[in-house]
């Protein structure tokens, strides 16, 4: 399987997480559509009054502080276009990656209090954010039939 799919199937992948939320997920297609200079925003999901950005990478090098700037900087501007309609929002960073931030990527994402989950398999990263979203936020994942899906 050649790189991209990976990366394609890794998003996929979260996405169905985020579905299973009660919350309002939204796609990159969505988010560009709407917001031209949002480039580096995978997903959104919207939760009570918290807004939980992501981004999705699937290489096997580890995200340098270009890549946490780029993600940071959207994150900045999706919070500036949407300052009017969602007030008293939080907002979140969380970018999600097969291998941990690089030393100085990582004291720029604490600056901005983006974290970053990061595991060698899909299955590790699912586990790591299930928890993430239960502990931080109060999200729970629901299966089929409306029932909550435990850790």
């Amino acid at each position: 399987m050649i790189y991209s799919n990976i990366g394609f199937n890794f998003e996929n992948f979260i996405y169905q997480i985020l579905i299973s939320t009660k919350g309002e997920p939204y796609k990159e297609k969505d988010i560009r559509k709407k917001f031209k200079n949002i480039t580096a925003i995978d997903h959104i999901l919207i939760y009570n009054n918290n807004i939980l950005c992501f981004q999705e990478k699937w290489k096997e090098s580890k995200p340098n502080i270009e890549d946490i700037h780029h993600f940071i900087s959207c994150v900045e501007q999706l919070k500036i276009n949407l300052k009017d309609i969602f007030l008293n929002y939080n907002y979140y960073g969380i970018y999600l990656s097969k291998k941990k931030l690089t030393y100085n990527a990582q004291i720029s994402a604490n600056n901005y209090n983006i974290i970053n989950i990061y595991d060698e398999t899909f299955e590790g990263i699912k586990k790591i954010l299930i928890d993430y979203l239960y502990d931080h936020h109060n999200i729970y994942l629901y299966d089929k039939d409306n029932d909550i899906l435990m850790r």
